[in-house]
C-alpha cells in the first residue's frame, strides 16, 4: 500500500531522523511492511506501527517518549493524517477520507494502477529447465510458474526480461539412459530410428505397450485396425517409456561399475557427436524437448525460449582453452579443473547472489583444500561437467544478451551449485558488471507419496495430474450445464490450469507443501474460484450500470466501501514489495485480502438505485477488475468472463 504508506511513512521516519546517530543503518534492513502495516481486524485505524520500538531500542530511549514524540509529529500533517492514536508500544494511525478519494482518482487515470516504474534492468531469468529423459513432476511446474510470475513482475516494474527454459541435454545422465538401450533394448533403438522400423511392426509394437490384442492372421489385423502414423507412435512410446527406461539405467550405473564406466564413455561420445546411437538420442531429445515445451505452452508460458545446454558446446570448449592458455585453469591428465583459493571463503563481499557470499561455510576441509576449492570443468573422460556448461551460459549471456542481472530459478538444494557458479566467474571476471542471483524454492510432495521425484517410481507425473485437474474442471462444468460442449475445454484449461498456478503461487517459495487434489477441487480451498467469482461480478456489475445516469456523491457511504478503496490503493505496495522480495505469494495473499473486501462490499453497498448508479461505487467497481486482471496477468492466470 505504497502510495498511503509512503506519506505516513515519511511523517514517521522523518520524525525518527532527528534522533541522529546510527537509526538510519538499523531500519534500512527492515522491510516497509514491518515498519507499517494494514490490518482489516481494526475498524477504527489504516495503519499500524511498532517502529517506536525499535528507535527505542538502538537509542535506548524510553517507548514512551519516542510514540509521544512520533504521534505528534504525526499530527502535523492534517492534509493526511485524521487522528493517531498509542496503544501500548503500537502507533495507530486514521487517514482523512478525502486522502483516500483523492489516490483513488489518480490511480484510476493511471493506466498502470499508480504502480511507478522501478528499473530499467535488462535481466536473463533461467527456470523450468528439465532433463532430457526423465519425467516431469510438481517441482517442474513450481519453477516455471515462479520463474513465470517473477518475469511478469519484473517487466510489470520497467525491466526488460529474455526467458531461458536452460534443458539438461548434455549432462551424465544422457550417457547412462543411451548406453542402457544401445546393450539392453535393441527393439527401442530401432523405435527411435522411425525411417528403419517398417510401418507394420511399428503399428503392432505401439498395439502391444497400450494393451491391444495382435491378431494372429496379418490380413485380419490390417482390416480390424486403425493405423497411426509413424511419428505419432515413436514419440507416444518415448514419451510413456523413457521415464521407466531411465530408472533401470541409474539402476544398473549404480549396481555395475563397468556399466558406470561405459556410460560415462557414452556421454562423452554423445558430446562430440561420436556416437553410435547419436541419431537415436537427437530423436529422444527433440521428442522430450519438444513435449516439455507443449507443456509449457498449455500453461500459457509465452515468451519462454528453450535453448538446450549442447547449444554451449562450442562455447565451453573455448571457453576451457582460453583459461588453459591464461593459466586460469589447469590439466591434471586428461581432466581440466579451476582453482579458486578461498572459494568458500566467509569474508566476501556480498552484493549479488542472494547473500550467498556471506554464508557460513559448511566444509570441513580447510580453505586452501583442493577437495573445497577445486571444480572441474572437463572430467577424465572427455566430457564436459554441469558447471562447465553452466559457465558457458553465463559468459555468452554476458556477452550476447548483456544483461544487468541473471536470476536462476531452482530447487533450494541447488543453491551451493550458484554460489559456487558465481565466486568462479567473479574470480575470472566473466561478469562484466552483471549481477547474480539463485531464487530458490521448497520442495513439493504429493500428499501421501513423499517427495515427487523422477526416481521416487510415483505414476503421479506432472502431465497425468495436470489432465486430471483439466478433465475434472470439464466435468464439473458440465454438471451445471452453462456451457456448450465447444466452449467446456477452453474453459476447463484456462480454470484447471489457473487453479494449479494459484495454489502453487500461494506458497511461499521458501517453504515446500504437499499437493493434493481432493483440496484442489473442494471449492472451498481453491483461492482463485473466490478471485474470479469476484472478477464476474465486476464485469457484471460495470455491464448493468454502463446505460445508467450517474449518482455524483464523493463520500464513502459505509465502512466496507472505504475498506475496498483502502484494499486497491494496496496494489502498488505489493507489487513493489513482491518485485524487492522476489515473493510472487505476496500478489496472491493481495488478491485474496481484496476479493474479501468487494465481497463485504457486495453485500453491504447498494450501487444501483432507482434506476441510477453511485459514480464512486462504480468507479470502485472498475478499479476493482482492472486490478484483479492485472495481478491475475502477472500470476499468468487467464481470466474468465462468465463462472
Amino acid at each position: 500500500m505504497k502510495c498511503v504508506i509512503c506519506c505516513v511513512f515519511t511523517c514517521i521516519i522523518i520524525p525518527c531522523l532527528a534522533y541522529k546517530t546510527h537509526l538510519n543503518g538499523t531500519l534500512q534492513f527492515t522491510s516497509v511492511e514491518n515498519i507499517v502495516w494494514v490490518t482489516d481486524s481494526d475498524p477504527e485505524f489504516d495503519l499500524h506501527t511498532k517502529v517506536g520500538r525499535t528507535i527505542s531500542d538502538v537509542l535506548d530511549l524510553k517507548i514512551d517518549q519516542v510514540n509521544d514524540r512520533l504521534c505528534n509529529e504525526i499530527k502535523k500533517d492534517l492534509s493526511i493524517v485524521d487522528s493517531c492514536q498509542i496503544s501500548h508500544d503500537e502507533l495507530k494511525v486514521k487517514l482523512r477520507d478525502s486522502y483516500l478519494l483523492d489516490k483513488l482518482d489518480e490511480m484510476e487515470k493511471d493506466e498502470r494502477l499508480s504502480v511507478g516504474k522501478l528499473t530499467n534492468e535488462k535481466v536473463v531469468v533461467d527456470y523450468f529447465s528439465p532433463n532430457v529423459g526423465k519425467m516431469l513432476h510438481m517441482g517442474h511446474i513450481r519453477s516455471l510458474v515462479i520463474g513465470q510470475s517473477l518475469s511478469n513482475l519484473l517487466e510489470f516494474s520497467g525491466s526488460k526480461v529474455c526467458r531461458r527454459n536452460h534443458v539438461g541435454d548434455f549432462g551424465l545422465q544422457c550417457g547412462i539412459l543411451m548406453r542402457y538401450l544401445m546393450e539392453y533394448d535393441v527393439r527401442m533403438m530401432e523405435a527411435l530410428e522411425v525411417e528403419s522400423l517398417p510401418r507394420d511392426r511399428a503399428i503392432k509394437e505401439e498395439r502391444k505397450y497400450f494393451g491391444f490384442k495382435i491378431p494372429e492372421m496379418e490380413e485380419d489385423y490390417r482390416e480390424r485396425t486403425l493405423h497411426l502414423p509413424l511419428p505419432t507412435f515413436s514419440d507416444n512410446l518415448i514419451l510413456s517409456t523413457v521415464d521407466s527406461y531411465y530408472k533401470l539405467a541409474c539402476n544398473k550405473f549404480t549396481e555395475d561399475e563397468e556399466f558406470c564406466r561405459r556410460a560415462r564413455h557414452e556421454a562423452m561420445l554423445l558430446q562430440n557427436s561420436k556416437s553410435q546411437g547419436q541419431k537415436q538420442w537427437e530423436k529422444l531429445r527433440n521428442t522430450c524437448v519438444g513435449h516439455y515445451e507443449d507443456m509449457a505452452y498449455f500453461y500459457y508460458m509465452d515468451g519462454l525460449k528453450t535453448i538446450p545446454e549442447s547449444y554451449y558446446k562450442n562455447v565451453a570448449d573455448e571457453l576451457i582453452s582460453k583459461l588453459v592458455r591464461e593459466n586460469k585453469a589447469r590439466e591434471e591428465g586428461k581432466e581440466v579443473l579451476v582453482n579458486i583459493p578461498g572459494l568458500y571463503r566467509e569474508s566476501e563481499e556480498q552484493e549479488d547472489l542472494d547473500d550467498l557470499d556471506g554464508e557460513e561455510s559448511e566444509a570441513a576441509e580447510s580453505e586452501d583444500s583442493d577437495s573445497v576449492n577445486k571444480a572441474v570443468l572437463r572430467t577424465a573422460e572427455g566430457s564436459l561437467t554441469y558447471m562447465a556448461t553452466d559457465l558457458a551460459a553465463l559468459s555468452h549471456r554476458v556477452s550476447w544478451n548483456k544483461p544487468d542481472r541473471v536470476i536462476y530459478v531452482t530447487e533450494s538444494n541447488q543453491r551451493p551449485h550458484f554460489k559456487k557458479l558465481y565466486k568462479i566467474a567473479k574470480k575470472l571476471d566473466m561478469l562484466n558488471g552483471c549481477k547474480v542471483e539463485h531464487v530458490g524454492f521448497g520442495q513439493v510432495r504429493l500428499e501421501g507419496a513423499g517427495k515427487l521425484r523422477s526416481r521416487s517410481g510415483s505414476k503421479c507425473s506432472l502431465v497425468d495430474i495436470t489432465k486430471q485437474v483439466v478433465k475434472l474442471v470439464g466435468d464439473e462444468i458440465v454438471k451445471r450445464g452453462d456451457y456448450l460442449e465447444l466452449k467446456r475445454p477452453l474453459l476447463s484449461r484456462k480454470i484447471g490450469v489457473g487453479s494449479m498456478i494459484f495454489s502453487d503461487l500461494s506458497v511461499e517459495r521458501h517453504s515446500g507443501y504437499n499437493f493434493s487434489l481432493e483440496r484442489l477441487m473442494n471449492q472451498g480451498n481453491n483461492g482463485l474460484i473466490a478471485i474470479l467469482y469476484a472478477y464476474v461480478r465486476c464485469l457484471s456489475l460495470l455491464k448493468k450500470t454502463e446505460q445508467l445516469e450517474p449518482l455524483e456523491k464523493r463520500e464513502f457511504r459505509n465502512a466496507s466501501e472505504r475498506n475496498l478503496g483502502r484494499s486497491l490503493l494496496g496494489f502498488e505496495n505489493t507489487v513493489l514489495s513482491a518485485v524487492a522480495t522476489r515473493e510472487p505469494h505476496r500478489v496472491c495473499r493481495y488478491l485474496r485480502a481484496l476479493c474479501k473486501a468487494f465481497s463485504r462490499f457486495y453485500e453491504d453497498t447498494q450501487v444501483i438505485e432507482d434506476g441510477k448508479a453511485y459514480s464512486l461505487s462504480v468507479r470502485l467497481v472498475k478499479l476493482t477488475s482492472r486490478v484483479i486482471e492485472e495481478a491475475l496477468k502477472i500470476l499468468n492466470i487467464q481470466p474468465v468472463q462468465h463462472l
